[in-house]
């Protein structure tokens, strides 16, 4: 039987689960690698934090630090936030080193899910299909500037799904309940670029309401963008978006050039902000269908962020467990039908389940 990898490819963080419940996770950062001399006098963290591989594919070799160790010691390190994302070099470094840590310890033959965000998902799936098909690489780790060992990267199956599909799949595993027959499901999956609202019609079967679904460009970049300039307004100096991560963690007593700065109400604000914009694009979108909605879910790491201003998106709000990971989990769930044949190659381009 086909092994179970699921990745979830996000602008902000790179998720991933495979069928032993390993996860992978890792900020979506990409930035040159070099020798790192102090490694061995100071000692390496998790080795999530510390990723530094080398990518052997297309007769082409190159050396890279990923996530965490790309934002502390890459000057070029970058997310890749263009809308054809999928095939930036970047992604396909984050592509393969997540893989790698996810692949069987044995040779089995394996199976990919991933995802787009929905409107990605209509105009790229069948290339973005097609690319992993055919995607094989070495991927090696290293440490203390030695390598420490290698994966040969090849999907032998590859099933896209929509972002935001996925998670529903997450929720349905997890609660059950709300799925009855006639209602309509609401899934809110915030990410970093974007938000990926997905509708579900339960009858027999899940069925997408594409008319009440959509992707909308904002996420937590637009919060984070919000904070950094109202912060910088108050600090008196233009704060990068590196600072975020500290402004994030002590919020109340940001220390920046000699002085301590309250930064509490600023980010609180800018939530209340982000979430009621997205409140508004829903309202909008979805006019008096909700009448008749079940439930509506909140997924995606964003939702954490955003938990309490999405709160009154509907009288039955439920967020997620593990809302980080709804998609990836998702994706499992996707792998299980599919090798069950419970979905057929005809129903997973229309977003279709027998899992009911």
């Amino acid at each position: 039987m086909l092994y179970g990898i699921a990745l979830d490819l996000g602008y902000g963080y790179t998720k991933g689960v495979n069928q032993d419940n390993d996860r992978f996770i890792t900020p979506s950062l990409v930035g040159s690698g070099r020798k790192m001399y102090l490694g061995e006098i100071f000692g390496s963290g998790d080795d999530n934090n510390d990723l530094y591989v080398r990518l052997e594919s297309g007769g082409r070799s190159a050396e890279y630090f990923v996530g965490d160790l790309a934002r502390r010691e890459s000057r070029d390190a970058s997310q890749a936030f263009d809308s054809n994302k999928v095939f930036h070099p970047h992604t396909q470094v984050l592509l393969a080193t997540a893989a790698a840590r996810l692949m069987p310890k044995d040779q089995r033959k394996v199976h990919l899910v991933s995802g787009l965000p929905l409107e990605e998902y209509y105009r790229q799936k069948d290339a973005f299909q097609q690319h992993l098909e055919n995607f094989q690489a070495k991927v090696t780790f290293i440490k203390n500037d030695k390598d420490v060992y290698s994966k040969e990267i090849k999907f032998d199956e590859v099933t896209i799904f929509p972002q935001g599909a996925g998670a529903v799949y997450h929720a349905f595993k997890k609660h059950r309940g709300y799925f009855q027959k006639g209602y309509l499901i609401g899934l809110v999956d915030v990410g970093t670029k974007t938000t990926d609202v997905i509708v579900f019609e339960v009858a027999d079967r899940f069925i997408i309401r594409h008319q009440l679904s959509a992707t909308f460009e904002i996420g937590t970049s637009t919060l984070y963008q919000e904070i950094l300039s109202k912060s910088s307004e108050m600090v008196g100096s233009t704060l990068e978006s590196n600072k975020i991560p500290i402004i994030m963690e002590n919020m109340k007593a940001f220390y920046h050039r000699g002085q301590d700065y309250d930064l509490s109400g600023i980010v609180e604000q800018a939530r209340n902000n982000i979430a009621l914009s997205i409140k508004d694009k829903l309202t909008a979108l979805w006019g008096s269908d909700i009448d008749c909605f079940r439930v509506v879910f909140l997924g995606g790491g964003g939702s954490g962020e955003l938990n309490t201003g999405l709160r009154g998106i509907h009288p039955t709000t439920v967020l997620l467990e593990d809302c980080q990971f709804a998609n990836a989990y998702g994706f499992m769930v996707v792998h299980s039908m599919v090798t069950k044949r419970l979905i057929t190659p005809t129903e997973r381009d229309s977003v279709i389940s027998k899992a009911i």
